[in-house]
């Protein structure tokens, strides 16, 4: 949906009001836009919902008059129920858990029923993930595949991880200062007339 010429007057009104000129926003929302779409080019792919969730951050103007600077950024992942990418990080930066860690010490994988049909809990190391459910007739079960076969089990000692951070999500700065220059320039070319 195209800005009316009224709204577009106030956004840059409310823009110079805190020290901005809205060109300069303009020309780094579009620079981003292109990155955005070369990062989702280079993101990982399964199912491509990863690639789906890159976005470019919006700045706040309130934002920006309090901390003197104006704030765009490239971001991935999303936590909804609709499109749960969070593995996001993971991916980019090869760090997971918190503290932020370059890999997962080895840790033991329970299944324990949650109380919810059709899931199960896995613990390890004091924490739990919920997933599916599988099960046999001895009860609780893992389900996973090794040398190409399905197997089952009440537990499994999983060796840890290591991450490769795969750094998909990358911002040209010179293209980004170039449609900054080209926006500003505009805007001076069209106030001189």
């Amino acid at each position: 949906m195209a800005e009316t010429l009224d709204s577009l007057a106030r956004k840059f009104d409310r823009w110079a009001a805190a020290g901005f000129d809205y060109a300069l926003v303009v020309g780094a929302r579009a620079g981003l836009e292109q990155d955005r779409s070369e990062s989702a080019a280079r993101a990982p792919r399964r199912v491509g919902r990863l690639a789906g969730t890159i976005r470019v951050i919006q700045p706040k103007l309130a934002t920006a008059a309090k901390r003197g600077f104006v704030r765009l950024a490239l971001a991935a992942g999303s936590k909804s129920k609709a499109n749960p990418v969070p593995y996001a990080s993971v991916l980019q930066k090869g760090l997971v858990g918190y503290p932020p860690k370059a890999s997962t010490k080895p840790h033991v994988i329970l299944a324990q029923t949650s109380g919810q049909v059709g899931e199960w809990v896995a613990t390890f190391g004091g924490r739990s993930a919920r997933f599916r459910s599988f099960t046999r007739a001895s009860g609780k079960m893992l389900r996973f595949e090794m040398g190409g076969e399905t197997r089952f089990a009440g537990k499994v000692k999983h060796p840890g991880s290591r991450f490769k951070a795969r750094h998909y999500l990358a911002v040209n700065e010179r293209r980004v200062q170039g449609s900054i220059d080209t926006a500003l320039q505009g805007g001076l070319d069209r106030a001189i007339g």
